[in-house]
């Protein structure tokens, strides 16, 4: 189950409008958004256009190995 508050990885994905795209991840939902909002500021002041997403990633359980 997905938890808004759980530990990384949180993953900020982004694409511009001229095919360049890229993604990072975060321990913390908090650093991920702060990145997303940055992202969607530079592309404001750059007068470009961009697509981003910050997204929740479980991990594999692999205690039981």
């Amino acid at each position: 189950m997905t938890s808004p508050d759980a530990p990384g990885p949180w993953w900020v994905q982004w694409a511009w409008k001229d095919g360049i795209s890229g993604a990072t991840s975060f321990r913390s939902k908090e650093l991920a958004e702060e990145r997303a909002e940055h992202i969607r500021k530079t592309a404001k002041a750059s007068r470009r256009e961009v697509n981003v997403t910050v997204e929740y990633v479980e991990r594999p359980d692999t205690s039981s190995n």
